[in-house]
């Protein structure tokens, strides 16, 4: 049988608790979609979805899911506990499908209901149920899907750590590497969020790399980034505000190419990896 739950607010397994039986809240199937694991600088097309693989190995796959889903276990949820409601979750076929409550999806207005007579409803509650879920828990597969993470980050406490951003000192340590020079007053702290998990990237990459490889990837840049001041004896780039290091960063990662036809030279805003 088909359930639909709700999580009040509140850590615990006890905040679990039962709005319906018998229903089927989504009419979703992930099979119509593609999907990619989760790389945090990755743009989802329309029709794709992030996957996880080995969920309940992971830390924050929380404990809800790692046991064996008993009605008898959970009570019933009262009219009351409605604005307590932090996210729902409807189990359906085996399949967990989440989403966040949010201010949007909270209704308290009067409205006009037409059904088998046209009523006006006094403003009781609603919650709206989306077209497609926030995240989806296929358990045969042992994956979680879902295309943000910051709209499922307080319903997988902890999932935020795949969101890797460079430490303070991990910054500090990559505008100190031999090939920067920094000016204009730029530095750790005018370094953003978003150059921060760049940063974190790149670090992994050139971690991987011998002095003559870099040496190559560091003209590569330097040739589609005609704007960066890079001094080629010196093997040395000057990297004066947010922009700049976001160009050498995406080089780093090898985010610029040419067409094979048209021979225009292009950017990659995020990548698949084929191999």
């Amino acid at each position: 049988m088909n359930y639909l739950l709700a999580k009040l607010k509140g850590r615990g397994v006890n905040k679990y608790g039962i709005l319906l039986s018998g229903v089927t809240a989504y009419d979703f199937d992930i099979n119509n979609y593609a999907s990619v694991a989760y790389e945090p600088d990755h743009k989802l097309d329309g029709d794709c979805w992030f996957k996880i693989d080995a969920f309940l190995g992971q830390a924050f796959s929380g404990d809800f899911l790692k046991k064996a889903f008993v009605a008898a276990d959970y009570s019933q949820l009262k009219a009351k506990d409605l604005s307590e409601i932090a996210f729902i979750c409807s189990i359906q076929g085996g399949d967990y499908f989440f989403q966040k409550v949010t201010p949007s999806t909270l209704i308290r207005r009067k409205m006009i209901s037409m059904g088998a007579q046209v009523e006006l409803e006094e403003g009781s509650p609603k919650i709206i149920v989306n077209e497609s879920p926030g995240a989806l828990y296929v358990a045969k597969q042992d994956a979680l899907y879902f295309r943000s993470l910051s709209t499922i980050s307080t319903i997988f406490r902890g999932i935020e750590v795949l969101f890797k951003e460079a430490t303070q000192e991990e910054t500090s340590d990559f505008l100190n590497e031999p090939f920067i020079s920094v000016s204009n007053g730029y530095g750790v702290d005018k370094v953003g969020k978003f150059n921060r998990k760049r940063i974190a990237m790149a670090m992994e990459t050139l971690g991987k790399l011998d002095g003559k490889t870099k040496s190559k990837l560091f003209t590569y840049v330097s040739k589609y980034c005609p704007g960066l001041k890079y001094n080629k004896k010196l093997g040395i780039f000057e990297i004066g505000n947010e922009e700049e290091l976001k160009n050498l960063l995406y080089g780093i990662e090898e985010r610029y190419y040419t067409t094979l036809h048209g021979k225009e030279k292009r950017l990659a805003n995020s990548v698949v990896s084929l191999a």
